[in-house]
């Protein structure tokens, strides 16, 4: 072979390099693009319907139109930029591969027999190696363009939902209704109960139906609300803060609401320390559940009551707490002139616990209904605070404190909008005995009783604040801003400190007293479902991945932070001087409150479970995806 021809060769094979080089720049690509189609943000499509929704209630908004163009637009867009990307850069990756081959054979037909590697030639000893195995990189670099071009095609997320769904979503204006409640006679007043309400007096029985009661009844059939007590002014300024002592609320030594009343803290629990449901150990009784939720049980005077809803059924049960057995399940019919809502498949339709004041329980569904029925299972009064201007729907639980059944609607995309509320509502009737606005976006956090000054007090959290307000009068005691972001946890309660935090946020030690912020940090892995509960002196946080940690409640730095074996959204208990954390594999871990990791325990209970547990004397109540159970000695 002459010198020509040598030369020759030697471009040959530099540019198959090259191209074999750009080749694999555009494989690299094609894949990002596939992994980032697949990992797009799901909540666009989302934003699209609240968008739709807000339309709906003020069609003559044209920055609200536009909005929705735009992002309509956007989606689209995005989408098929990602598919073009897609087979143009295979095309690109078939061009360089075929380019590559054509050079490497003319390479090969010019050098003749193969030279010896030659150290002082390194780059010609590359080509030469890339040459020999080029058959090995044109398979993978052809496979791997094709599993990307598949993987970005074949997308069946929310995002490509949308697209290949419909159009522009249809924008239906509806006129929003005054929200309904239906007032029970007065005691003693002689006067006759409405048809509606006897038929569902008779439907109550004490022994459980054979199914889910049939729904489409009148049985809370609402009428127009009666004019309760004048709404104090919006207290959201209220000036200097008000320094007031505070107390614990006291037990009643019964669950009546979310975490009990004492925020998620257990002085202590008799059960057994070994148990199993899966083989029964340690189980009292086991109980089968018809309709999902994912709110947790309550318990009042020995009768424990879950409520479960899916798209077509929603209903109440009760049970006895020492046998399991059923004592009454009432079907509850949507309340006229409710919007339909289609709520994330991680909330449901039920996703708020209920509440009791003694003599009756409460209940809210994710469309923004609370309804009120008596602890025998007669229906009485229903209300409808939808629609609701946010993302998963109503999911915040409820609370009787002060005398009052306290609703938290918190709603729209910024605080600034001012569409927020916090009512204070008469357990027995349902009528508004006060309302305050309240500056702040959509949560789906909890309120917490507590007592500050001697006066029930209530605490509230959503973006940019925790808030305090009077149970009484609605009036707001203190705030303290520093959060961001779309709340679902709940605060927790210690040493005269109310601690709060959200992932993307800060965690913050607020002062009881005089809401001061008395630490804030963004340090730890914070929680995006589950509450916060404080114990021996630690704030303990679990994320939705399983991230689990201890946080100084004095200072906010971290005792320890570990990753647990499974996803955690059930918010953790302390009980005694152990955290119980149950798992969504239906696995309860027990750790020791302490300044170290120290694990203790696990139960399994056989099945999905998100519910935080409720305890009663001896008895635990942990609601899994199928059955309610009862752990406790025997």
């Amino acid at each position: 072979m002459n010198a020509d021809q040598t030369g020759w060769a030697i471009a040959m094979r530099r540019c198959s390099w090259v191209a074999a080089g750009l080749s694999l720049v555009v494989l690299i690509a094609l894949v990002w693009n596939a992994f980032a189609s697949r990992t797009s943000d799901p909540n666009p499509p989302t934003r699209v319907d609240e968008l739709v929704t807000r339309i709906n209630l003020d069609p003559s908004n044209k920055p609200l139109l536009e909005s929705l163009r735009k992002q309509d637009v956007w989606l689209r867009a995005s989408y098929f930029r990602s598919v073009q990307f897609s087979q143009t850069g295979f095309v690109l990756l078939l061009g360089g591969v075929f380019a590559f081959l054509v050079f490497a054979k003319a390479a090969d037909r010019l050098s003749g027999k193969p030279a010896r590697p030659n150290p002082n030639e390194p780059i010609r000893n590359a080509s030469e190696l890339l040459g020999a195995q080029r058959t090995v990189l044109v398979l993978g670099m052809g496979m791997g363009g094709v599993l990307a071009m598949v993987a970005t095609l074949s997308r069946h997320d929310s995002v490509a939902a949308y697209v290949a769904a419909k159009p522009l979503p249809q924008v239906t204006p509806v006129a929003p209704s005054a929200p309904q409640s239906l007032p029970i006679a007065s005691p003693g007043a002689g006067t006759a109960a409405p048809a509606a309400t006897s038929a569902a007096s008779a439907s109550s029985v004490t022994s459980a139906p054979s199914g889910p009661t049939t729904l489409g009844g009148t049985s809370l059939a609402p009428l127009p609300i009666t004019g309760g007590a004048a709404a104090p002014p919006n207290a959201h300024n209220p000036g200097k803060p008000i320094r007031v002592s505070v107390a614990p609320v006291e037990s009643s030594g019964d669950w009546p609401c979310f975490r009990g009343l004492g925020a998620g803290t257990v002085p202590a629990w008799k059960g057994p320390a070994d148990w199993d449901a899966v083989s029964g150990k340690g189980i009292l009784w086991k109980v089968d559940l018809d309709l999902p939720g994912w709110n947790s049980p309550i318990v009042q005077g020995g009768k424990v009551f879950l409520a479960g809803a899916d798209d077509k059924h929603r209903e109440i049960c009760a049970f006895d707490l020492v046998t399991g057995k059923s004592l009454w399940r009432l079907g509850i019919p949507v309340l006229a002139g409710t919007k339909p809502v289609k709520p994330s498949p991680d909330a449901g339709y039920a996703p708020s616990t209920m509440a009791t004041d003694g003599k009756r329980v409460f209940a809210a569904f994710v469309d923004g209904n609370v309804v009120c029925v008596s602890v025998g299972g007669k229906a009485l009064w229903g209300r409808g605070f939808g629609p609701l201007e946010n993302n998963y729907g109503f999911a915040c639980s409820l609370l009787v404190t002060g005398g009052k059944l306290i609703v938290q609607v918190d709603q729209g995309s910024s605080p600034d909008e001012g569409k927020s509320v916090l009512y204070g509502l008469d357990p027995q009737t349902g009528n508004t005995v006060w309302q305050t606005k309240r500056t702040v976006s959509a949560s789906w956090s909890s309120p917490v009783a507590t007592v500050l000054g001697g006066k029930p007090a209530v605490v509230v959290v959503a973006s940019p604040s925790i808030a305090a307000y009077d149970a009484s009068s609605g009036s707001e005691i203190w705030h303290a801003d520093g959060l961001s972001g779309e709340i679902a946890a709940s605060s927790a309660f210690g040493d005269g400190r109310f601690f709060i935090g959200q992932q993307g946020s800060y965690l913050m030690a607020v002062d009881a007293t005089s809401g001061k912020v008395v630490w804030k940090t963004s340090d730890p892995a914070l929680p995006d479902i589950a509450s916060l509960v404080y114990g021996k002196g630690l704030v303990f946080l679990v994320t939705s991945d399983g991230t689990f940690s201890a946080i100084d409640g004095a200072s906010g730095m971290i005792a320890w932070e570990k990753r647990v074996d499974k996803p955690a959204k059930s918010s953790p208990v302390v009980v005694g001087d152990q955290v119980y954390l149950l798992g969504t594999d239906g696995t309860l871990r027990t750790f020791l409150a302490s300044r170290t990791f120290q694990p203790l325990a696990q139960h399994r209970l056989g099945e999905t479970a998100e519910a935080t547990p409720a305890f009663v004397g001896a008895r635990m109540l942990l609601r899994g995806e199928h059955h309610l159970f009862c752990v406790g000695a025997k």
